[in-house]
């Protein structure tokens, strides 16, 4: 990630990241799925000169789902999504962090145009909000330890992007970019620049 007056896309490591999901398709149309995902995420100071926080790090160990809609308007693709989150985190060591839970709510709707006779490029934009209740952590003397805050919005995710998918291999290539935008922070808008190379079926004998 980069700083807000220094654009170098590989300065600072932010996260990395292991997902393991099972999707299931109900019809052509509508399609489910659970998913597990643990990430190692570094944090830096939002105030120059942006050194890493104490501690500079903390785990997510996150779960969720996530249902689709699929739905064709003339040449527009379009893929509708709900996804409820159950995060937890922790700092260092596996001590859970100040922030121990939160409950977030992604709702997405994305559209896809070919833009060639044989579609294999096409232009994706998207747009996703996202909202959630965090559980604080209370120090002593209390009765309640743990609070609960309002149902609140978190941020606005915007993004275009062109996809390649080569016609003989189950390969898609996406280069593109995503504006967020949240609630309140130093850092608004962020832009995050994306490539990514997604292998579809590898072991697929077809």
């Amino acid at each position: 990630m980069s700083d807000p007056d220094n654009w170098s896309p590989v300065q600072k490591q932010s996260i990395a990241v292991y997902n393991q999901e099972f999707q299931y398709k109900f019809s052509p149309k509508w399609q489910a799925s659970l998913s597990t995902s643990i990430r190692y995420q570094n944090k830096y100071d939002e105030e120059a000169p942006y050194e890493p926080k104490d501690p500079s790090y903390r785990w997510e160990v996150r779960y969720y789902g996530r249902l689709y809609r699929k739905q064709q308007l003339g040449h527009f693709a379009m893929n509708y999504s709900f996804r409820p989150e159950f995060r937890t985190f922790y700092s260092p060591g596996w001590i859970p962090a100040a922030m121990p839970v939160e409950l977030r709510f992604r709702l997405k709707a994305q559209t896809s145009l070919p833009i060639n006779k044989s579609k294999t490029n096409f232009i994706v934009s998207g747009n996703e909000v996202l909202t959630a209740i965090d559980e604080y952590s209370v120090a002593p003397p209390t009765d309640h330890p743990h609070n609960w805050s309002a149902y609140h919005f978190t941020e606005d995710r915007f993004s275009v992007f062109f996809r390649h998918v080569f016609a003989k291999s189950d390969v898609v290539l996406d280069l593109g970019l995503m504006e967020q935008f949240k609630a309140g922070g130093h850092f608004d808008p962020v832009s995050y620049l994306s490539f990514d190379l997604l292998f579809q079926n590898p072991f697929s004998k077809n």
